[in-house]
C-alpha cells in the first residue's frame, strides 16, 4: 500500500502558470483596466438563463455529457443553420463550456 502524501506530485508542481492567468492577476482589482481576459460580460445573466440552469440542476441534470455537447442542442443548432444559411451536418458541431488556445 502506498503511502498518502498531502502534497502534489513534482510533475504537478512543475506545471507552468497560464499566461492569461497572469494578466488577469496583474489586472484584477484595477479601475482602468477592463476585464477582458476571460471573456467576461459587464452585465448580469438574464433570468430566464439562470432559471434554465437552477431547472436543469433541480431536475437532476448534474451528469457530464457527451465530449461535442447535449445532442438535442446541436441538432437544434444544425437546423437552425442548415435554415439560416446552408446544410449543416450535426457531426460538424460541437457546443463546449469554453475553450482556450494556449
Amino acid at each position: 500500500m502506498t503511502e498518502f502524501s498531502p502534497f502534489a506530485r513534482e510533475a504537478v508542481r512543475s506545471l507552468r502558470a497560464s499566461k492569461i492567468r497572469e494578466v488577469a492577476n496583474a489586472g484584477m482589482g484595477r479601475d482602468d483596466v477592463l476585464a477582458f481576459w476571460f471573456g467576461e460580460p459587464d452585465e448580469v445573466t438574464p433570468a430566464f438563463i439562470r432559471q434554465a440552469g437552477i431547472d436543469a440542476l433541480n431536475a437532476g441534470a448534474t451528469f457530464y455529457t457527451h465530449n461535442l455537447g447535449i445532442p438535442e442542442l446541436r441538432q437544434a443548432l444544425g437546423g437552425y443553420l442548415t435554415r439560416l444559411h446552408r446544410p449543416v451536418e450535426v457531426g460538424r458541431i460541437a457546443v463546449t463550456s469554453s475553450g482556450c488556445r494556449h
